[in-house]
């Protein structure tokens, strides 16, 4: 199972309500989305680069954008991990990956990945991929 800071998915708040909880590379449903996991989540496209990275010069492997708050972290694999900080600095639940051609969403809350089905791809600016 792919954790938040593995691998990489688009950015852009993507319609989940027709979007289906899937264990990665199955077909099948695995569980249904959890309560932190909001089908409106209403903000801007991430940033090119880690907000806390830039302010000092830091690398970053992958980018992941705050659901809550818009906020773009690095990744887990990433030096300072600074998208997981931030959850644990604020409590906001839900991310998203901000790389291009991913959908995934992640609830450090519930410990969920929440990965669109085919029919729901859509990039993170909603345009269709």
């Amino acid at each position: 199972m792919s954790l938040p800071g593995s691998g990489s998915v688009p950015h852009g708040a993507l319609p989940l309500d027709a979007a289906r909880l899937r264990a990665p590379g199955r077909d099948r449903d695995v569980t249904p989305p959890c309560e932190h996991i909001q089908a409106d989540a209403r903000v801007g496209p991430p940033h090119a680069g880690c907000a806390s990275c830039l302010e000092f010069g830091g690398t970053w492997v992958h980018l992941r954008q705050c659901l809550t708050c818009g906020l773009t972290g690095c990744c887990d694999q990433s030096p300072n991990r600074h998208a997981t900080a931030h959850h644990h600095e604020t409590g906001h639940p839900v991310i998203r990956s901000a790389e291009p051609g991913e959908g995934w969403r992640w609830c450090y809350t519930d410990d969920i990945l929440y990965e669109p089905s085919s029919e729901d791809d859509a990039t993170p600016d909603g345009a269709s991929s």
